[in-house]
């Protein structure tokens, strides 16, 4: 696939709309980097790679490093004091109330990848065929 192309379709998985300039947030308590949007398109775990890879590529935000977060960096969003959604309070972040995906793969089962769903606050295994959502991540140790 091209880079045009990539850029082309990274149009389809950005949401931006009420502030484009503000394309990312720093969490306070970890000091990790976010997407502020994440995708807006479920996408499988073969396109969160072209999703990094296009980000990267067009040097999003000002930087070529993101990558999609390991379990434990997504899991650091979660506020299980709250549900639909179970996402802390971080100023500017948008969220869905769905399920994203990890870098961390679901070493029981092959073919498997961690997962956090931010509706309900659960963490689980899902199948790299299942498509959800991606928010990449920069900064830290992955």
């Amino acid at each position: 696939m091209t880079l045009e192309e990539r850029l082309e379709r990274l149009e389809n998985y950005l949401g931006i709309d009420d502030e484009p300039e503000i394309l990312t947030v720093i969490d306070p308590d970890t000091g990790l980097e976010w997407e502020r949007y994440g995708s807006v398109n479920k996408v499988n775990w073969v396109d969160t790679f072209d999703y990094r890879t296009s980000l990267n590529q067009m040097n999003f935000a000002g930087h070529s490093d993101w990558r999609i977060p390991s379990r434990f960096e997504l899991e650091s969003l979660l506020n299980l004091d709250e549900f639909n959604p179970c996402i802390k309070n971080i100023p500017d972040i948008q969220h869905f109330s769905d399920i994203y995906w990890s870098s961390t793969a679901y070493v029981s089962i092959t073919g498997f990848v961690w997962t956090v769903n931010f509706y309900n606050g659960g963490v689980g295994g899902d199948s790299t065929i299942n498509s959800f959502y991606v928010r990449l991540v920069r900064g830290g140790k992955g």
